[in-house]
């Protein structure tokens, strides 16, 4: 599957009133939103903090794996290795 563009997963958020909460996560995790946005983006920091995203996106916000998968351009099961890896720490 082709990767969605930043500025996709940006507006997808937008729809939904979710922006500010990504941005939030990225701001008290210390790194840029962009960098949250952007899948092809990895250090470990960043996926650290997209994947605490995904799993508050999950038990806050009652998203599925699939509509979290679809905001982000990614597979459901990437979320779901991600929810259970944020669980962990």
């Amino acid at each position: 599957s082709q990767r969605v563009p930043a500025s996709e997963v940006r507006d997808r958020l937008a729809e939904r009133g979710l922006l500010g909460f990504v941005a939030l996560i990225a701001r008290e995790s210390g790194v840029l939103l962009a960098d949250m946005l952007d899948l092809g983006v990895r250090p470990r920091s960043v996926s650290r903090a997209r994947r605490r995203m995904w799993a508050r996106l999950r038990v806050e916000y009652g998203f599925s794996l699939n509509e979290i998968a679809y905001l982000f351009g990614c597979n459901h099961t990437s979320v779901l290795a991600g929810s259970r890896k944020a669980g962990e720490r």
